[in-house]
């Protein structure tokens, strides 16, 4: 009771000093509103303020006068009529001294205006918010006082505990998930290292059948051009051949023609001696002379026409000898040359089975590679596995002894919890108590006052029950709310319903 009282008190007092506080605040304001309109007004006036000549004044003074004169009259409505014709001329003009002073007065007047609505916005404002942070702060310390109950506490406590039931659970559904995630990981880690190795086998099957084909192509293409420099082999022997022939006979018909041209040399010479002897008949006696002469002419033409035959003879067999030199020559070259041609093609088919050779070798190789990659894959995949199954058990360990740890934190966490729950009793027990206490001192001093001490004790416990079943109503409707709404969130409420009964059975 002190304490509300104590509360009621705190409160009055800051609500009077709040007020206090806006009431001044208030004041301020208008003061200083009133000091801003003020000042405008004699700013206002100064601006405004115009002097006057003594001309001018004399000339108006003149003006006002009572005067009978027509001519006067006449010009004064003319400067009257002008006057206002003028007026109303430059009524509209933006530019005139009077137009720009009215718009900087309108404008200053605007910006005071503006300035004024302005500062009445944020002293709302701040009105608002003080009595916003008022009511944050009567509500913190109704829920302070409030929560500082034992019932309360008691069901904060088992708030508490199914949150933090509702938090194991979710670990555990979180450490399923985890684990089936990871062995989809794993299932699909294995999948794919077996697509990837019969990628790898598809891959080097390809290669060696593009391997084959490019052996049967080379293969294909060597023969071919064996085959052609065979064929162009041939032919150069068979044009060999010919022009061996052609040769010869060109030869052969040189030698006829030769014998021929010897031929019609003898002719000629015999027709000559004969032609010679029929024309000197007539000369017998020159003859006669001459005929010893003429039988040694006749001697050496027959011995000339030996040596001629003889030279013909030994020409034709030179020109044998020759052509069968050069028959020899030909054959010999041609014999080098099947050699030759001979020697490039074992050496072109040594090159080739050496390539065929080689590219096996390469093959065999490759192979060997292929399968020492893959053994070195399947190793990997072994090892991997190994490790994933070790790491599996690893993890199962840690978590075996998370659990342990997680299992041990929690018991030391529920007997600090038993503690400090059996420590709130006790301070409540010895509250209840000090409380017992004070009320039998106020029953000793009412039993002093009597009468009035009797209506005040029934007053203050009327007041007690009133206030203990508005905080029981008050205690039920949260607790139920709470219950919803820890039920809506999924939550266990057993423990929430275990203890509400509990509290209804005690009262």
């Amino acid at each position: 009771m002190s304490v509300q009282s104590q509360s009621r008190q705190n409160k009055s007092s800051y609500g009077s000093q709040r007020q206090g506080s806006i009431q001044q605040q208030s004041i301020n304001q208008q003061s200083r509103t009133s000091n801003n309109f003020n000042q405008s007004n004699k700013t206002f006036t100064q601006k405004n303020t115009i002097q006057v000549p003594f001309s001018e004044i004399v000339r108006m003074k003149e003006n006002c006068q009572i005067n009978s004169d027509p001519e006067k009259e006449r010009k004064l409505k003319e400067k009257t009529e002008l006057y206002e014709l003028s007026k109303q001329r430059v009524k509209n003009w933006p530019n005139t001294i009077q137009a720009i002073r009215k718009k900087k007065d309108e404008t200053r007047f605007e910006k005071f205006k503006k300035d004024e609505e302005e500062r009445r916005r944020v002293d709302e404002e701040e009105a608002r918010y003080q009595a916003n942070v008022k009511k944050e702060i009567i509500e913190k310390a109704n829920k302070q006082i409030y929560e500082g109950n034992d019932r309360v506490k008691a069901f904060q406590s088992k708030l508490l505990l199914v949150d933090t039931l509702q938090e194991r659970e979710g670990q555990i559904e979180l450490k399923k998930q985890v684990q089936e995630m990871e062995k989809m990981r794993e299932e699909i880690h294995l999948e794919n290292m077996k697509e990837n190795i019969r990628k790898l086998e598809e891959e080097e099957q390809r290669k060696k059948e593009e391997l084959e084909e490019k052996k049967r192509h080379a293969q294909k293409i060597l023969r071919e051009q064996h085959e052609e420099m065979k064929v162009k082999y041939i032919k150069r022997l068979q044009d060999e051949k010919i022009e061996g022939e052609i040769i010869k006979q060109r030869a052969l018909e040189a030698i006829a023609k030769e014998k021929e041209e010897e031929r019609a040399r003898r002719e000629k010479a015999i027709q000559i001696q004969i032609d010679t002897k029929k024309g000197n008949e007539v000369l017998q006696t020159i003859r006669a002379e001459l005929k010893e002469k003429e039988k040694l002419e006749d001697e050496k033409i027959k011995q000339y026409a030996e040596k001629k035959e003889k030279i013909t003879e030994m020409r034709r067999l030179r020109e044998e000898m020759r052509f069968k030199e050069k028959q020899e020559q030909r054959q010999k070259l041609i014999d080098e040359q099947i050699k030759r041609l001979a020697a490039i093609k074992n050496e072109e088919e040594s090159r080739i089975n050496k390539q065929i050779i080689e590219a096996q070798m390469k093959a065999d190789e490759a192979e060997k590679k292929k399968r020492e990659a893959i053994a070195a894959q399947k190793k990997r995949f072994d090892e991997s596995i190994q490790l994933t199954l070790k790491r599996k058990e690893q993890q199962v360990v840690e978590q075996k002894m998370e659990d342990q740890a997680y299992q041990q934190y929690w018991q030391k966490k529920n007997v600090q919890i038993q503690q400090r729950e059996h420590q709130e009793k006790r301070e409540a027990f010895n509250r209840a108590k000090d409380l017992q206490d004070f009320h039998k001192v106020q029953a000793n001093e009412k039993q002093k006052l009597r009468e009035e001490a009797f209506l005040n004790e029934m007053d203050e416990a009327e007041k007690i029950k009133q206030r203990l079943e508005n905080d029981d109503k008050n205690f039920n409707s949260w607790a139920e709310r709470m219950i919803r709404e820890w039920n809506s969130d999924g939550k266990d409420i057993k423990p929430l319903l275990k203890e509400l009964a509990t509290y209804n059975k005690k009262l």
